[in-house]
């Protein structure tokens, strides 16, 4: 009985090489592996250049910005306009004044 213990074991032994045979296969799917990182690279490098497009449209960005910049300006003009309204309202105020000397006349 313990010799065949010992068999086991020494089974227990070759399915160890078997292993490291295994592992031995595992490195080389490794280099696969690192193959496919190098593949990802250049997918990286493609994702650089998707990101340089995107910088392209960020610069499109910037011409959207650089519109709503002028439209920025046009509510400028707005609320120029809105002063004009506003200096329109003083212009209410010097009436309601002119109506407060007539009532000051009339007194």
């Amino acid at each position: 009985m313990v010799r065949q213990l010992t068999i086991s074991n020494k089974r227990s032994r070759a399915n160890g090489q078997e292993q490291t045979v295994k592992n031995k296969r595992s490195r080389t799917n490794g280099q696969e592996q690192t193959v496919k990182n190098k593949r990802s690279r250049t997918n990286g490098q493609e994702q650089t250049v998707k990101n340089k497009r995107s910088r392209t449209n960020g610069q499109e960005q910037t011409v959207k910005n650089k519109r709503s910049r002028t439209n920025g300006q046009e509510q400028t003009v707005k609320n120029k306009r809105s002063r004009t309204n506003g200096q329109e309202q003083t212009v209410k105020n010097k009436r309601s004044r002119t109506n407060g000397q007539e009532q000051s006349k009339e007194s």
